[in-house]
């Protein structure tokens, strides 16, 4: 039979819940002879992973995590969890694993295990940040002397142009074009409404755009009518 500080004997030699601290465990045998072994259980820090703050990355780049772990027994096995695990250079025994070729954002996780079975994670969430750019001219003067009579986007090729927005300064919607691909002179908004001429001022745009990965992205600014 077993006992802890000899309260108790069971049969059961199993004990639960035990606080750190020191113990002398009691053995009774067949002949009733007593023994008994001193032990000790430590107290132990709950692992501690530092992943450090979220990440802004451009499309399509190279990122290294790297995660800090405090506290626990080493050896520590190692696992990396992400919907980007098949771009990552290793997903177990490495703290600082190098994630490539990345066109969404993700989060990763890892979790850590030591030595005695004591667990911890951690996770950390990677964007990806707006490097697109399109640009419209601050002022255009639709005069029909073939010069800026229209007013174009610019910027890159890479983004699809769903929307090509003008509101007067009333927030009136007075043209919208469904149609429009940058960088093509002469084929933008031409100042009017209707077929009638607008009033020389200032007129706000909107430009709804589709990045290569499929995410919508707005562009906002003004421009100048002159006449």
């Amino acid at each position: 039979t077993y006992s802890l500080e000899q309260n108790n004997y069971t049969s059961d030699n199993s004990f639960t819940n035990l606080e750190p601290g020191i113990y002398t465990l009691y053995l009774i045998d067949g002949n009733g002879c007593e023994s008994f072994y001193p032990f000790e259980i430590l107290k132990t820090e709950s692992i501690i992973i530092d992943l450090g703050q979220d990440i802004t990355i451009p499309y399509n780049s190279t990122v290294q995590l790297n995660a800090d772990v405090q506290n626990g027994n080493p050896p520590y096995s190692i696992q990396w969890v992400s919907d980007a695990g098949s771009n990552f250079s290793c997903l177990d025994s490495c703290l600082n694993p190098i994630v490539s070729n990345i066109t969404n954002s993700f989060v990763a996780t890892i979790i850590v295990e030591d030595s005695d079975g004591c667990m911890g994670s951690s996770s950390i969430q990677v964007f990806l940040k707006n490097q697109y750019n399109l640009y419209v001219p601050e002022a255009f003067s639709p005069n029909n002397d073939q010069v800026n009579d229209r007013l174009d986007i610019y910027g890159d090729s890479e983004l699809e142009i769903l929307s090509f927005q003008i509101f007067n300064r009333s927030g009136t919607k007075i043209y919208e074009s469904n149609s429009m691909i940058q960088n093509q002179v002469d084929t933008g908004w031409d100042g009017t409404m209707r077929n009638s001429p607008m009033e020389q001022g200032a007129y706000l745009w909107l430009i709804i755009a589709r990045q290569p990965d499929g995410k919508e992205i707005r562009f906002r600014g003004q421009t100048l009518l002159l006449k």
